[in-house]
């Protein structure tokens, strides 16, 4: 917990650093399966939120190796959902959905906290998949119950050709107090200045891009760059 909340300081090396000593107490010596879970929900969601997919496949190919040397241990509802990103990042969707609809109901009464956000995740699946309709929904239950959908909300406005109203979405994001959204900070005004650009505000842009650039001390994901080098695309090209 400590961890994340560097993190959402912005003291991202140190509580990256605290989250990898705890994968490795567990990888390597006796932890009761329930801290386990307790350990990789909570690095792999540091990772999904920053972006950084590399080492959220890393940590989730090692727990699942150890997971096969020890017959107790489950994954738990906020563990699978966790999970399910990362089987939607490598493209497997039908496997990524269909864990996530195993678990919603699940969560209701384990962790209802994380409602909100397997409804976002259901979101970002039904997008990749076209299906903008039942994202739109999804994204719309997540919001009901108190969880914040961007950036993947802010992409489907984007996608029905209203970046005016992405853009007030990403900034009422970029506000939020919230731990998951400041650990998106980075992410979140990548994605306003794609969205500002889109909608013709290249100053608005260009200031997200620089805050971006400062906005934490932790190395640029590749996914950050990826979505910094988009939103340059889309300043050029307005």
């Amino acid at each position: 917990y400590l961890g994340h909340v560097c993190v959402a300081r912005g003291d991202v090396r140190r509580g990256l650093a605290l989250h990898d000593e705890a994968a490795a107490a567990v990888l390597g010596g006796p932890v009761a399966p329930w801290f386990a879970g307790l350990v990789y929900c909570g690095l792999v969601y540091i990772c999904q939120n920053r972006g950084d997919w590399t080492r959220a496949t890393h940590w989730t190919e090692a727990f699942e190796r150890w997971s096969d040397r020890v017959p107790t241990f489950t994954y738990p509802a906020v563990c699978r959902m966790h999970r399910a990103e990362v089987l939607a990042l490598r493209g497997e969707l039908a496997a990524a959905e269909r864990d996530l609809i195993d678990v919603r109901t699940e969560l209701e009464t384990s962790a209802p906290w994380a409602v909100g956000d397997a409804e976002r995740l259901v979101g970002e699946v039904l997008r990749a998949r076209g299906d903008l309709d039942g994202a739109e929904r999804a994204y719309r239950r997540a919001q009901v119950v108190g969880w914040n959908s961007c950036p993947g909300w802010a992409e489907l406005l984007i996608e029905r050709n209203d970046p005016t109203a992405a853009v007030r979405a990403l900034e009422m994001a970029i506000e939020d107090p919230s731990w998951p959204c400041r650990q998106r900070r980075r992410l979140l005004l990548a994605a306003l200045a794609r969205a500002a650009a889109m909608s013709g505000d290249t100053v608005r842009a260009r200031e997200a891009i620089d805050l971006a650039m400062t906005s934490e001390d932790g190395e640029i994901t590749s996914a950050q760059h990826g979505a910094l080098e988009r939103a340059r695309g889309e300043v050029a090209a307005a």
